[in-house]
C-alpha cells in the first residue's frame, strides 16, 4: 500500500510537471522564442511517453492511466504543431495535429470539444497553406460539432463561421461568404454584445467583401459600423485592422466618376 501511495504521488507530480512544462512553453511562444517553446514541449512529451507509463507497471494505476496520460500527450502534440505552423513548417504542423487528433478520437470519440478544437487548428494550417477546399471542409466539421455540443449561439461557433466566410470570400463565392459572415455576426452580437471587438471584425469583413464585389453602399454601412465599434473599444487609429477599415471606409464613401 505504501508503494502504491508512492507511485500515486510520483505520478501526480509528473503530471503536474507536464502541465507546467506546457505552460512554460506557452510563455515562450508569447515571447516569440519558438525554439525554447519546442524544447519545453518536447520535455513534456518525453515524460508522457516514457516516465509515467513506467510508474504504472504492475499497479492499479494502469487501469486508468493511459487515457489521462494520452490526452495530456495530445495537448502537447498540438502545442508543438502550433509552433511549427507559426514557423511556416506546415507539413510538420499537420503531422503533429493529426497525431493529436488520432489520440483524442481513441479516448473521446468523434464528437468532443477537444476534437473540434484540434480540427479547427488543422483547418487554420490548411488555410495558411492556401488549401482552401480542405480548410473549409474541416471548418464545417468543427461547426457541426460545436453546434451540437455547445449550441448554435456560442462564441466559438461565431469564430468558425467567420473563418468559413473568409475562405468563401477568398475563393470569390460571394453569397456563401456573406451568409457565413451574417450568421457569425448574429451569434457574436447575441453572445458578446453589439460593441465587442469581434463584432467589429466581422463588420469589417462584410465591408471588405461588399467592396470587393462592387457594392459601395453596403461596404460603407458595414465599414462605418466597424470603425465606430473600434472607437468605442479605444483601439488606436494605428491598429492594423483599424487602418484597413478606415481606408476602405473612406474609399467606399467617395463618389464614383459617374455620380460626380
Amino acid at each position: 500500500t505504501d508503494r502504491s501511495c508512492d507511485r500515486d504521488t510520483k505520478r501526480s507530480l509528473l503530471m503536474k510537471s507536464v502541465e507546467t512544462l506546457n505552460q512554460i512553453g506557452n510563455v515562450y511562444v508569447l515571447k516569440g522564442d519558438m525554439n525554447k517553446a519546442i524544447e519545453q514541449y518536447r520535455k513534456a512529451l518525453f515524460i508522457t511517453k516514457n516516465t509515467i507509463p513506467d510508474i504504472a507497471q504492475n499497479c492499479h494505476l494502469k487501469m486508468y492511466l493511459p487515457k489521462t496520460v494520452n490526452l495530456h500527450r495530445a495537448d502537447t502534440l498540438n502545442n508543438i504543431a502550433s509552433v511549427y505552423a507559426e514557423q511556416g513548417k506546415f507539413m510538420d504542423a499537420l503531422q503533429y495535429h493529426n497525431l493529436s487528433l488520432e489520440m483524442q478520437e481513441k479516448y473521446l470519440g468523434k464528437e468532443d470539444v477537444a476534437i473540434a478544437n484540434t480540427l479547427n487548428m488543422i483547418g487554420i494550417v490548411e488555410f495558411k497553406k492556401k488549401n482552401y477546399e480542405p480548410a473549409v471542409k474541416v471548418f464545417k466539421k468543427v461547426l457541426r460539432i460545436r453546434k451540437k455540443l455547445l449550441g448554435s449561439d456560442h462564441e466559438s461557433v461565431s469564430d468558425v463561421l467567420n473563418n468559413i466566410g473568409l475562405i468563401y470570400s477568398i475563393i470569390e463565392e460571394y453569397e456563401c461568404a456573406r451568409n457565413s459572415y451574417l450568421e457569425a455576426l448574429r451569434v457574436a452580437c447575441k453572445v458578446l454584445g453589439r460593441h465587442h471587438v469581434k463584432v467589429a471584425d466581422i463588420y469589417g469583413n462584410l465591408g471588405f467583401l461588399a467592396e470587393n464585389f462592387g457594392d459601395k453602399k453596403e461596404a460603407r454601412y458595414h465599414l462605418s459600423k466597424a470603425r465606430k465599434i473600434y472607437k468605442v473599444n479605444g483601439l488606436s487609429d494605428y491598429h492594423t485592422f483599424v487602418i484597413a477599415v478606415t481606408r476602405r471606409d473612406r474609399r467606399s464613401s467617395s463618389k464614383s466618376p459617374r455620380q460626380e
